[in-house]
């Protein structure tokens, strides 16, 4: 290069701004940073080409499962459900049947999803299955071993289970008191039915008698219960009998 052309460029260079428009040193003049390549992927975005954790994978997996169409039969008729209601029905007739464990885990998934109100219906109602299965295997053990039958109340015989909605009724007395008045009309039968005798021969002779029309009525009802209680308790008391064969010790 000749000096004609480095003087040349020398003078075409372009000279630098005053000293107080000039950067201080060390500060960039670009204040919104280096910009972002293009084509790159963001963390998180759609394009985010990392493989995914396993525990993701995971989870992906179950929940395509747990929707996936399942044929359940019930009787003569089929039909596809998802795979999650075909093993919460399943669940639910073990329970209904009186598998323990079933009954458990059905009690823990409603108390896991209806929250802390329903806990306390959860607890009353698992405290009642519990009752009546305890009560249940101490009743055939005081048959197989000859012993009076202790006759619990509420008796486990008297309770009615809804799984569905976790409810249970009792159909028999709850409380001692209750059952030994039960038990002192039972033991008065023989009157009660002298007494409806004779009101029904004062009926007889006065057939527009309301009050004693009435009386003869209440009369037959008491009976009535009198002879259904004593029936039930027979066939209770035979039930336990067969019990006590076929239950495993």
């Amino acid at each position: 290069m000749s000096t004609n052309d480095a003087s040349g460029k020398a003078l075409m260079k372009r000279p630098s701004p005053p000293k107080e428009f000039q950067f201080e040193k060390g500060v960039s003049g670009n204040l919104n940073g280096r910009p972002r390549k293009s084509g790159g992927t963001v963390p998180g975005a759609a394009n985010d080409a990392r493989p995914k954790a396993f525990g993701d994978t995971f989870m992906s997996l179950a929940l395509q499962e747990q929707q996936r169409p399942m044929s359940l039969k019930e009787g003569e008729r089929s039909e596809l459900v998802p795979t999650s209601q075909a093993v919460m029905r399943r669940l639910g007739v073990d329970a209904v049947k009186g598998v323990s464990k079933a009954q458990q885990m059905y009690l823990k998934i409603a108390a896991d999803m209806e929250g802390p109100v329903t806990a306390q219906k959860v607890a009353a109602f698992t405290w009642a299955v519990n009752y009546v299965d305890e009560w249940t295997l101490r009743l055939i053990e005081e048959v197989r071993a000859g012993k009076p039958s202790s006759e619990p109340v509420p008796h486990p015989d008297d309770f009615a289970f809804d799984f569905g909605t976790l409810e249970f009724t009792v159909d028999g007395p709850t409380t001692r008191r209750q059952r030994l008045y039960q038990d002192a009309l039972i033991a008065d039968l023989p009157e009660l039915l002298k007494n409806l005798s004779k009101l029904e021969e004062l009926l007889a002779a006065d057939r527009k008698n309301k009050q004693l029309r009435e009386d003869v009525r209440k009369q037959n009802e008491i009976i009535d219960w009198c002879l259904q209680e004593m029936g039930k308790r027979n066939i209770r008391r035979m039930t336990y009998e067969k019990l006590a064969k076929v239950t495993p010790r």
